[in-house]
């Protein structure tokens, strides 16, 4: 089975701050054969659930790009939002994030064999991790609520 791990971030606002999004895969036997973690500037498009959106869709982008399609991906992720539209327990309504939550549903339908789970944010720490990284090198400084 591979494993696909993602998170995102908006800061220091959420919504409308800069994004920060992380991902990772790990093949059958825990090798990480991808890593990506980018940065998205300050816009009122933005919000976290947006970033975590694009960071499954990395994920989503790398399986079908290298041909992992048939094989087994269990996705992991510590957004219910994410993880409950994609189970299709949870509809795709409104809000800044549908435009790429619906592409990635649509994408995810090409992979014969997915299955999304959600996981506490302490298990998710690498993803989270690799969403920070960007937003950390250009000192952009996180709310804390």
């Amino acid at each position: 089975m591979i494993r696909a791990y993602f998170d995102g971030a908006c800061a220091p606002f959420n919504p409308s701050g800069h994004m920060g999004i992380g991902c990772f895969i790990e093949d059958h036997d825990g090798t990480r054969i991808f890593e990506y973690f980018g940065y998205v500037d300050k816009n009122p498009k933005n919000s976290n659930n947006v970033a975590e959106n694009m960071a499954i869709e990395n994920c989503i982008d790398f399986i079908i790009e290298n041909g992992y399609q048939e094989d087994e991906i269990t996705f992991y992720g510590d957004s219910k939002l994410v993880i409950m539209q994609m189970n299709k327990k949870w509809r795709i309504k409104e809000g800044r994030y549908v435009h790429v939550a619906q592409r990635c549903f649509n994408k995810s339908k090409s992979i014969k064999n997915s299955y999304f789970k959600w996981i506490p944010r302490e298990l998710n720490s690498e993803a989270d991790r690799l969403s920070n990284i960007e937003l950390l090198k250009r000192g952009i400084k996180f709310n804390k609520f």
